[in-house]
């Protein structure tokens, strides 16, 4: 029996297996013709052959393959991070596995356009394409694929429209189409999206109004609309069917305004809002407290205002900064925040001693806003988590708290610039972490804290401006930084020596850069978060990509280092704009495409663009044409060596890669200098593309023969700043496609041709700054119906504006200033819904403006000044609720001011019209320009503060001590009181508003520019300048000042234009002032200044300096020859550029700098001041010595004045190397010798004064010489030859008979005393004789013999 079951048990058990077997498929499933598709595919692409694919096995088991297990089909290919480094063919066989639902090919440096038969893979579910190279339009016949589920193709250069064959994709859940290059509007119904779960458009240049109709779509979770270029109110559709799931939503980078809406409460699941740089206004909704699940909320740079509702603090990030918030609810219940932001904003009064509660912070920044107190020590208890600590630029006093015994975690340590006194927390030993230690600007008083040397991350370290005290260096103490990189311990009181050995432990600085791994991937776009960043260097790395677009709002760059990485794309054009700009290196890289046209890159070297085989437009930079060749880099290497010792030089920080890819932006605010140079160079080039058809690139060739007309399909033709000249042919027209067509500033005659209303493509026209003419502006322009921006200003136009251009209802901004166009105002305009600017000042325009102009929604900026408009004032247009700027001076209005019905708070400006009380009503609106009228009193403010920034009240009858309601204005920007008849002391509650003050003017009574200038001030200028960081001009001339001159100026790195002259300031000479970066002009005449000009340890350099006039002070001491060496700005001619003037530009205009300054020995006023108009004036001081050779390289030089000092020696030969000059005067020296002949080829020299000398020889004989006054060489006992300069013969005395000639300015004085004392006495008839007979005969000899020696006639120069 056992063996009869066993046996039965074989038999089971063997037919079980059989069956098995032979029911399941078999373990080969690959089918021939797939294999050899993917075969065939990867074999396309370079890397292709060492790919790991093996064709003797089973393709369904190769890396990246997935097969169906029962039909041996391909369904899925994942090859994600595989470097293929080519483009897609339409025929690639990759086509042919159409079975595919799976297909990822992520970061595979896929290059050229998406081909079209990617259609054929009908069955696709999953499509990614992220992080390529892929170029042009999505193809069309990517609609096919309607089982498609997820897409992804962001991280590409795509452009084009936002793809309306989307709508067949019904299935899709994920969109993904995030850093690219689309440009449209999005569909205006976008709710057929029924199954869209996640929808992601970041960084692209969509715009238009928000797309609300995206919320209706009911499985909505996260909607990523940031940096992109949406407009209008943010608004959801008023309906009950809204999404329900959305919990992410960003919206941050664009330019939305108005309030943030009620409705958003409707989204229950919210957990992150990013709202973050747009123009929202009004107070946080109340309405938000409702999203329980809320934990993010970023609102930073907005113009939100108001209280700060309490219910926020039970989220976990809040980034308030940079609004205008004033005061903030405590919260109810103990708050649970992690991350706090609230630096830039309004709010003041003590530490909120609530932030102790927070146990679990990681960071908190305060900077920037007005809190005062100490920092309570109960900050203890939110210290465990801490990482950053920033506290900077407010009015905290006491002590700094020690309660870092917990904080392990702490990274940054900010509280510079405050108040705070006593010792440096030693508690910070705990803080290993620790990398940016910074108390600038306090009073802490306490020795060098060696121990710090002890934590092993520190890499900033600054102390400056405190009480510090003591040896940097005990023998019984180790030393050693072994991290730092920046250590600033400048400006406190520290002595004694440092041994020999003192730095050898600080490792990370004895160490060369080439020891830093290079740095790869993409440049992370939170950098466009350092605002105050001046220099970037990323140079000597591995970073690839596009460079981000968003380096152009990094708007104080100055230094910009990108060179040997493998970035790919074009150079932004954006960044052109950044005014600071004036040193880049993009070399070796692989970019393509043209080179931007702004003045800052023209100014750059050829090196900085060399090795980038794609790239063109050098021609102006290079100076020969510049055809790519990737093997040519011999001669183009150029100084190498050199830009790596700039990058040393410049690098003042070498912060370290870590910190900048992290994506809080807090931790960047005050880094001022990132270098991450790597000095590692390799040389990457790949093969160029040749895509140009023959006939356009023989079009281009033959551009120079009018063959431009030929390329039919151009679309952007910009030849701004081309220097063009002649007429505009018109054959223009037949660029029938032209979209922007740009050839403002050059030298374009005759008449604008009609056939330019065959561009009915054109978007952009801009042909202003010409000499353009003709009768009239041609009627054709009517036909341009797409026209947004039409630019004719600042040329020769005439006639009427065609009735014609009421077709262009497109137009957002119209510029016809400063042309002599006449006629009545276009009644067209009045119905252009988008106008958002009109320019039509400084024409011949004579009738009244239409009725009603409230039709005009979106109008901005309104300037008809300078014209003859007629007729009431125009209310209508204050009703219009975006208005900013109205300008309506200088035309014929009559009749009442009536603001009824105003909607609007534009800026305020009446000249000329109106006397008596200026009623505290105005100081409502952000801007109130109130200058030249005849105001004599004002209202006192009767709040606490306003939201006024500019407020100018120049040149009007305001008397009495200065008002000191103006310190109430703590966002104020613009100051300008001038030219009245205040008196007393200015107080020093100015620095309550020094933080955002630009300007500053009080003198003949003017702040961005404080203008004081021209009243009767007295007293000391109060030192309050600490925080005025954005200062740009101060301007306290002609009052009666005395004391010092104020030291915290060094803070305003901004200042350019600095006068005190008419005073009284006593004080030494400000050498200082030559570490100010922008500083250009410099004028301390007539004071009382003293001391010498040169230290021997001290920098002599102003480096943007143009004019500085020390004249009638009291300044000694020699000059060594190398002293104008570093006087940068003086060494170059100025180039040319569209402005010609010094200016400032505020928010809406402009303003001009003036001054008074005597030349070619006449006082002059310059009411503006021109860029080119490079001067020195040192008279009327005690200077002595020889004239510095150095002087020889001020090649701008236009006006030298060295007259009535002690100079010695010979006039230097090199002067005659200033081709520029225009004045000279060296009168009232010592100088001997003769006056060098090259001095006559300077042929701009229009005046000289050589007068009361000791100079020998003869004049020169040139013309410039023979037409100067006798008077400018008298007094010269050996000087010759100006016989025909001063009709009669001179004749030198002999070397030895100069005792009578000799005369000193005493005896002089002395024989003018005599002359006058001869009316007096029994002569007096015969005196008066006398007198007549010299002053009526020879009157010249009589001025030069008894009269002054300086002619002073004030003129008007502009």
């Amino acid at each position: 029996m056992m063996t009869r079951s066993h046996c039965y048990c074989f038999i089971t058990i063997f037919f079980t297996l059989l069956l098995h077997t032979l029911a399941s498929p078999p373990h080969h499933f690959c089918k021939e013709d797939q294999r050899d598709a993917l075969l065939e595919f990867i074999a396309e692409f370079p890397t292709g052959e060492s790919y790991t694919w093996n064709k003797s096995s089973d393709c369904c088991f190769w890396e990246g393959v997935t097969c169906n297990h029962r039909s041996g089909q391909v369904i899925s290919l994942d090859l994600s991070y595989t470097l293929l480094n080519s483009s897609l063919k339409t025929n690639n066989s990759l086509f042919r596995l159409r079975s595919l639902r799976h297909l990822n090919l992520m970061d595979c440096n896929l290059r050229g356009e998406i081909p079209s038969s990617l259609g054929n893979l009908s069955r696709l579910v999953e499509l990614d394409l992220w992080d390529n190279h892929l170029v042009g339009e999505v193809p069309v016949s990517v609609g096919n694929l309607n089982e498609l589920r997820v897409l992804s193709l962001g991280g590409n250069k795509l452009s084009g429209n936002f793809p309306i064959i989307f709508a067949n994709l019904t299935k899709l859940s994920f969109l993904g189409l995030n850093f690219n290059n689309f440009t449209s509007t999005l569909p205006v119904n976008m709710s057929e999206f029924i199954n869209l779960e996640y929808f992601n458009i970041n960084e692209n240049s969509f715009f238009g109004p928000f797309p609300k109709s995206l919320f209706l779509n009911p499985l909505l979770e996260s909607v990523d609309l940031g940096r992109n270029q949406f407009t209008g109110p943010f608004e959801f559709p008023n309906t009950s069917s809204l999404s329900s799931k959305l919990q992410f939503l960003n919206l941050a980078n664009n330019r939305f305004d108005g309030p943030i809406p009620e409705s958003i409460s409707k989204f229950l699941h919210l957990s992150q809002i990013y709202l973050n740089h747009n123009n929202f206004s009004g107070s946080i909704p109340r309405s938000i407290s409702k999203l329980a699940n809320l934990t993010d909320l970023h609102l930073s740079n907005n113009m939100l205002k108001g209280r700060v509702p309490g219910f926020l603090w039970r989220l976990l990030a809040v980034t308030l900064s940079h609004n205008y918030f004033s005061s903030f609810a405590n919260p109810s219940k103990d708050p649970l925040i992690q991350m706090l932001d609230l630096s830039s904003n309004s709010f003041q009064g003590p530490f909120p001693h609530w932030i102790c509660k927070l146990k679990k912070l990681s960071l908190l920044d305060l900077s920037n806003n007005l809190f005062n107190g100490s920092i309570p020590p109960c900050l203890r208890n939110s210290t465990v988590s801490l990482i950053d600590l920033i506290l900077r630029n407010n009015s905290f006093s006491g002590i700094i708290p020690d309660i870092f015994a917990d904080a392990t975690e702490l990274q940054s340590f900010d509280v510079s610039r405050n108040h705070l006194e006593g010792s440096f927390p030693k508690s910070l030993i705990i803080c290993k972490a620790l990398q940016i230690v910074n108390v600038e600007n306090n009073k802490i008083k306490d020795e060098f804290p060696f121990w710090l040397g002890s934590l092993p991350s520190l890499n900033v370290l600054i102390l400056r401006s405190n009480e510090f005290y003591g040896p940097l260096y005990h023998p019984h103490m180790s030393i050693g930084f072994q991290s730092l990189k920046v250590i600033d311990v400048s400006h406190n009181e520290f002595t004694g020596t440092l041994p020999s050995h003192y730095f050898s432990n600080w490792r990370e600085m004895t160490t060369s850069s080439e020891e830093i791994d290079q740095i790869s991937g993409e440049i992370p776009e939170s950098i466009s978060c350092l605002k105050e960043l001046r220099l970037l260097n990323l140079s000597n790395n591995k970073f690839r990509n596009d460079i981000p677009r968003c380096i152009s709002n990094l708007k104080n760059l100055e230094t910009l280092d990108l060179s040997s990485n493998n970035l790919s794309g074009q150079i932004p054009q954006d960044l052109g704009n950044l005014s600071f700009l004036s040193y880049m290196n993009f070399s070796h890289n692989l970019l393509q495409g043209p080179v931007p046209r702004g003045t800052q890159f023209q100014r750059q070297k050829c090196s900085s663009f060399l090795d980038n085989p794609g790239l063109f437009g050098l021609e102006e930079i290079c100076q020969q044409t510049h055809v790519p060749n990737p093997t040519s880099h011999q001669s183009e290497e150029l100084s190498e060596a050199e830009e790596q010792v700039l990058n040393w030089i410049a690098a003042a920080i070498a912060y370290g890669p870590e910190r900048m890819i992290r994506n809080h932006c807090y931790c960047f605010s005050s880094i001022i200098t990132i270098f991450v140079s790597i000095a590692i160079h390799s040389t990457l080039a790949s093969p160029r593309l040749h895509f140009c058809r023959h006939d356009q690139r023989d079009a281009l060739l033959e551009f120079i023969h009018d063959s431009l007309f030929k390329l039919q399909y151009l679309r952007d033709l910009s030849l701004n700043y081309c220097n063009l000249q002649g007429k505009i042919p018109s054959s223009l027209g037949n660029l029938s496609r032209l979209e922007t067509l740009g050839l403002s500033i050059n030298h374009l005659v005759g008449e604008v041709p009609a056939s330019i209303g065959h561009l009915t493509e054109l978007r952009i026209k801009s042909l202003g700054k010409n000499s353009l003419s003709g009768r009239e502006i041609p009627s054709s322009l009517g036909n341009l119906s797409r026209l947004k921006y039409l630019d004719l200003r600042s040329n020769n136009l005439v006639g009427e504006v065609p009735a014609s251009m009421g077709h262009l209802t497109e137009l957002e901004g119209l510029s016809l200033e400063k042309n002599s166009l006449s006629g009545s105002f276009p009644s067209s305009l009045a119905n252009f819904t988008k106008l958002t600017r009109v320019f039509l000042n400084s024409n011949n325009f004579t009738s009244t403006l239409p009725s009603d102009m409230s039709g005009l929604h979106n109008l901005e900026w309104f300037d008809i000044s300078e014209n003859s408009f007629f007729g009431p004032f125009p209310k209508s247009l204050f009703t219009i609720s975006s208005l900013i700027i109205v300008s309506l001076e200088k035309n014929q209005f009559t009749g009442p001011i009536d603001f009824e019905n105003a909607t609007s708070s534009p800026l305020f400006k009446l000249e000329d019209l109106l006397e008596g009380e200026v009623p505290s009503c105005l100081w409502n609106f952000p801007t109130v320009m109130l200058s030249h009228n005849f105001f004599s009193s004002f209202e006192n403010v009767s709040q606490e503060s306003t939201d006024i920034h500019r407020l100018d009240l120049n040149s009007n009858s305001f008397r009495g001590p200065f008002p000191d309601w103006v310190c109430k204005f703590y966002r104020l920007e613009y100051l300008d009181l001038s030219n009245n008849l205040f008196s007393g002391s200015i107080p020093s509650c100015l620095s309550r508003f020094t933080y955002f003050l630009m300007e500053l003017t009080l003198g003949n009574n003017n702040f961005s520019e404080l203008f004081l200038e021209n009243n009767k001030f007295e007293g000391t200028i109060p030192d309050v300048f600490v925080n005025a960081t954005k200062l740009v001009s101060l301007d306290v001339s002609h009052n009666n000042l005395e004391g010092k001159f104020p030291k915290s100026l060094i803070n305003c790195k901004y200042l350019r234009f600095v006068n005190v002259e008419g005073n009284l300031i006593k004080d030494r000479f400000p050498s200082w002032l030559g570490s100010l970066p922008s500083l250009q002009v410099l004028i301390l005449r007539s004071n009382e200044f003293y001391g010498p000009l040169y230290h021997d340890h001290m920098y002599i350099g102003f480096q943007s300096l143009r004019v500085i006039d020390i004249s009638d002070n009291d300044f000694t001491g020699t000059l060594p020859h190398y002293y104008f060496l570093n006087w940068r700005a003086m060494t170059t001619s100025t180039e040319e550029s569209e402005e010609e003037y010094m200016e400032n530009f505020g928010y809406y205009s402009r303003m001009y700098q003036s001054m008074e300054m005597v030349n070619k020995g006449v006082e002059t006023t310059f009411e503006r001041i021109r860029k080119d108009f490079i001067s020195i004036d040192f008279s009327g001081n005690r200077i002595y010595g020889k004239i510095p050779e150095s002087i020889s390289f001020m090649k701008g030089l236009r006006l030298l004045n060295l007259s009535g000092n002690a100079f010695t020696g010979g006039i230097p030969q090199a002067l005659a190397n200033l081709t520029n000059l225009e004045t000279l005067d060296l009168s009232s020296n010592k100088l001997s010798g003769q006056i060098p002949q090259d001095l006559g080829n300077l042929s701009f020299l229009s005046y000289m004064n050589f007068s009361h000398n000791f100079l020998q020889g003869p004049v020169p004989r040139s013309t410039q010489f023979q037409r100067q006054k006798c008077s400018s060489f008298l007094d010269n006992p050996g000087l010759y030859g100006f016989e025909e300069i001063c009709q009669e013969s001179h004749f030198p005395s002999s070397p030895t008979s100069h005792q009578s000639e000799e005369l000193s300015e005493a005896e002089e004085k002395m024989f003018s005393w005599i002359a006058a004392a001869i009316a007096f006495g029994p002569g007096l008839f015969c005196g008066l004789v006398m007198g007549h007979i010299f002053t009526s005969h020879n009157q010249e000899w009589f001025t030069e013999k008894f009269g002054p020696r300086k002619i002073r006639v004030v003129t008007s120069a502009r």
